[in-house]
């Protein structure tokens, strides 16, 4: 007797010969997966950094950490709308001060939803006094300081 393998109810099925794999798009075509943190295990992070090298620098080491920098924003407009658009951020690396103004606003947003952050920020970690339990990276920072913080907003990882 040959036996069925029947899917259980309410879950979905994915042919993975839809899979693309370009810079532009690693998702399911039609169903909105990103494929990549599915295979990998990736955390797909928000960072909001008004300086282009230090995105830049963010997003080697979270990919040298098998992490996405899957969108990146420069101002607190922004980064409220990425916030508000994006259903699927994991975690989020918030510069304190983007062009002069405070990123409060953006660490409230993330967190009435419940999404981890941590602050980076060149003006001392004491800087981040009305999130005291997010974590905070100084600038100037390394690989090793950054996996620190990714590993206090998931600590089960």
């Amino acid at each position: 007797m040959i036996a069925s393998h029947r899917r259980p109810p309410g879950r979905l099925r994915y042919d993975c010969n839809k899979f693309t794999d370009t810079p532009q798009s690693r998702s399911l075509q039609g169903t909105g997966v990103d494929m990549t943190s599915v295979l990998t295990g990736a955390r797909r992070f928000l960072v909001v950094e008004d300086e282009a090298m230090i995105a830049l620098l963010v997003e080697d080491y979270l990919s040298d950490l098998g992490h996405v920098m899957a969108w990146q924003a420069d101002t607190i407009e922004d980064a409220l709308q990425l916030v508000q658009d994006q259903p699927d951020i994991d975690g989020a690396l918030l510069d304190m001060n983007l062009h002069g103004q405070p990123v409060d606003p953006v660490a409230a947003a993330l967190a009435e939803r419940g999404i981890p952050f941590c602050f980076i920020t060149g003006r001392g970690i004491d800087a981040a006094t009305r999130h005291p339990l997010a974590p905070v990276v100084g600038k100037p920072f390394t690989i090793g300081s950054l996996r620190a913080a990714i590993g206090l907003l998931f600590p089960s990882a």
